[in-house]
């Protein structure tokens, strides 16, 4: 079973019931739904990931009755309620419609016996989860909440670590890496991966740049080459600046935005510049500067791809678009989405979805490339400034 890529159901219940169990009127009713589908996903957990018992016809009206109380919470989910958790965040919005068209096929296609490809889809719902909990430290941490020890004893510690960040577990998600690195031997390659998700879990997540910084020493305790040790060393510097409040911050996100180019070649710098982007979609009202951030963030999790962050970047790009066309920043958007989208496999001339991708692209690129004054009939933003 690939792990990482079926994150089980916990993650998904708690990404957004975590953040949101407010009693206010606002709130209310998504933490029943949430609530609601938290058990539906629990009792479906056992036959999701087997096959053989998800389509035995004995197990037809247990499966069925969850399934559709998982389908009626999903369509009761209220998509402004997501979007005044996240602001202008595209993520909440994308990710709230991809699960209710999910769930719905899962239920239809059970209920036509294609039972095959409903387990599929049910596996496929539940990778919306890490993906925004990777966004911010949103939400509370839970400090234990893992009820699957025997699977999670064989996996690999980045697969282990990954499924804890879904159940929001994330200080046991980092002590799950830094053992892995005191218990095992392995490449230096290998090393610096672990060392990069520990660090992302425990600045986006934990907000604890000391604990960051007490990981980066170990890791110069160590044998590398003298670029590594030079970044190590970057790492470091910036993780004390942090600490003593001399970094980045979330007043200065204008100056950061109009510098080039987006990403330092910092790793602890960009992820902190990463956290203090999606802070900055909550509270800017300015369609330019909001484009800014887009854009931003897409190239930001371009160099981020090892952390199964897949389509993010292609999220903000086209977002970045749709709220300016017509302008510079749009079309600078456009060109990023373009080479990013041919370089993909789905771009090979075979694939089914080379003629979807090829069409979407088309439309993007008349957006990014129209007259500003004639943006409103696209439904797009206003274009009238350049930044």
């Amino acid at each position: 079973m690939n792990y990482v890529k079926n994150i089980l159901w916990i993650g998904l219940l708690l990404s957004t019931l975590g953040g949101c169990t407010s009693d206010s009127p606002q709130t209310g009713g998504w933490s029943l739904n949430m609530r609601s589908m938290a058990e539906s996903y629990e009792k479906l957990t056992p036959y999701m990931f087997n096959t053989k018992r998800y389509s035995d016809p004995k197990n037809e009206k247990f499966i069925s009755l969850y399934l559709k109380n998982l389908n009626q919470g999903a369509s009761e989910l209220d998509q402004h309620t997501a979007k005044g958790l996240s602001g202008n965040d595209p993520l909440f919005k994308i990710g709230l419609k991809g699960l209710k068209r999910l769930i719905q096929k899962a239920n239809e296609s059970y209920f036509v016996e294609s039972y095959a490809y409903s387990q599929k889809l049910l596996q496929a719902s539940m990778n919306h989860c890490s993906t925004c909990h990777s966004r911010t430290n949103m939400g509370p941490t839970f400090m234990k909440w893992d009820q699957f020890d025997d699977i999670t004893a064989k996996m690999e510690p980045t697969d282990h670590a990954s499924l804890l960040v879904a159940t929001r577990q994330f200080p046991k998600a980092v002590t799950v890496l830094e053992e892995a690195l005191n218990s095992q031997s392995m490449s230096p390659q290998e090393t610096i991966k672990i060392v990069k998700q520990a660090l992302f879990i425990t600045l986006k997540n934990l907000n604890d740049p000391q604990r960051a910084s007490q990981i980066v020493q170990k890791l110069q305790k160590q044998r590398f080459s003298k670029s590594q040790n030079r970044a190590f060393t970057q790492w470091q510097n910036y993780l004390k600046s942090w600490q003593n409040n001399q970094g980045l911050s979330q007043s200065s996100l204008r100056k950061i935005l109009s510098k080039q180019p987006v990403l330092s070649g910092n790793f602890a710098k960009d992820v902190h510049k990463s956290l203090l982007l999606h802070r900055g979609l909550s509270t800017e009202m300015n369609k330019n500067w909001r484009a800014k951030i887009y854009y931003a963030l897409g190239k930001m999790y371009e160099s981020l791809s090892s952390f199964a962050l897949w389509n993010l970047p292609e999220t903000y790009f086209e977002t970045c678009i749709t709220e300016v066309p017509g302008t510079k920043q749009s079309l600078k958007c456009y060109y990023a989405l373009e080479a990013r989208v041919n370089s993909a496999p789905t771009m090979n001339l075979k694939s089914p979805l080379y003629n979807i991708e090829k069409t979407n692209l088309r439309k993007l690129k008349a957006l990014a490339t129209m007259e500003p004054g004639s943006a409103s009939s696209f439904g797009g933003g206003s274009g009238s400034e350049d930044l």
